[in-house]
């Protein structure tokens, strides 16, 4: 990603107009009022936002602390100082925030100037000045991994107690039998011959185990490996509870499944699965939801996955759910229809009704 940002940066360098000097017309912002609002709330001994630092930066504080001192000690540009006037400057902490923020969402840049109180065209030179330090100071370690470095990682893992296999109850999944990114996981892990104790959920009344593990979302699935959770996020599916919400959703899919369609045509080459001769993660991650797209389809009378309209698609979903590894843990459509079912009826009953 880094290298990324460094090549978009000389790509754009050679369009930029150097105006050399003050702008016509341009309005200068006094911003030094604002300067401690990011320290407030998450550098500061009482940061406001404490708790939440680890989502809000998609990393751990001290691995944060790692990053900022080594960029600070590297590039005089992260250092605090004043202009020419006597002003000071921005912060570090705002440099490095404005960079981290546009990396770890993938957002654009007008989206943090106003928060951190850096113009659009600063936000921009601090992600790129940072891009430049990580691959100088982390990259010869970090970004060019060697059959070494994976070997020494590993040797680390295993002296932390992730010698792993999967063996000896090292793997719990905690999940719902219902839910298809569960469905996924339990195909996965088939496939690859790991041994795991599987954990049922009750989602209404959840584990102590599960909280913990997943604190922020609380939802499943969660693999445990080691004691350490690993969990990807979860969002409800086919919510559509009138006959008319249910036909325009349909309708606003269909392109999807075309695209689909044509994703697997050219992805497949004409073999059997999206990766080829074999199941790959692409069909995993689409193949655990094809019993829940006919429990949709079985329900409101559609076909999404229509032989005539989707001809590639629709044997590729007859493929999937014959192989071994999926139907062994696939729960039966009649079970996924009831609690859809009973899904739906909750949500369409009024608000504060039993």
């Amino acid at each position: 990603m880094m290298q990324a940002v460094l090549a978009d940066a000389e790509c754009a360098e050679e369009h930029v107009l150097n105006f050399k000097g003050s702008i016509k017309g341009h309005r200068v912002l006094n911003r030094n009022w604002a300067r401690p609002t990011p320290i407030d709330d998450y550098f500061s001994p009482n940061a406001l936002f404490a708790d939440n630092f680890r989502r809000r930066f998609q990393m751990r504080k001290n691995f944060f602390d790692r990053l900022y001192h080594g960029i600070w000690s590297f590039d005089e540009y992260f250092i605090l100082k004043k202009d020419a006037m006597g002003r000071i400057g921005f912060s570090s902490y705002q440099k490095c925030t404005a960079a981290l923020r546009m990396l770890a969402y993938g957002t654009t840049i007008d989206l943090w100037d106003e928060y951190l109180r850096m113009s659009e065209r600063t936000c921009e030179y601090a992600m790129v000045r940072f891009a430049t330090v990580v691959v100088s100071v982390f990259g010869p370690q970090y970004l060019e991994p060697t059959v070494a470095d994976t070997e020494r990682l590993l040797a680390i893992s295993e002296a932390r107690g992730w010698s792993g296999g999967g063996e000896g109850g090292e793997l719990q999944l905690l999940g719902a039998w219902l839910s298809p990114w569960v469905i996924r996981v339990k195909v996965a892990l088939q496939m690859k011959g790991l041994s795991y104790e599987y954990i049922e959920e009750n989602l209404q009344h959840k584990s102590e185990l599960l909280l913990s593990s997943n604190p922020v979302h609380k939802k499943v699935p969660v693999l445990i490996h080691a004691g350490r959770p690993f969990f990807p996020s979860w969002r409800p599916l086919f919510r559509a509870t009138t006959a008319e919400q249910r036909a325009e959703a349909f309708e606003n899919v269909l392109p999807q499944v075309e695209t689909l369609e044509r994703a697997l045509t050219e992805c497949s080459k004409g073999k059997a699965f999206f990766g080829g001769d074999a199941v790959g993660i692409v069909d995993l991650a689409l193949g655990s939801f094809v019993v829940w797209i006919r429990a949709v389809d079985e329900l409101g009378g559609t076909n999404l996955l229509d032989e005539a309209r989707v001809p590639g698609l629709a044997a590729w979903a007859e493929r999937v759910m014959a192989v071994d590894a999926v139907e062994e843990v696939m729960p039966e459509a009649g079970r996924i229809m009831e609690h859809y079912k009973g899904f739906l009826a909750k949500l369409a009953a009024p608000a504060g009704s039993s």
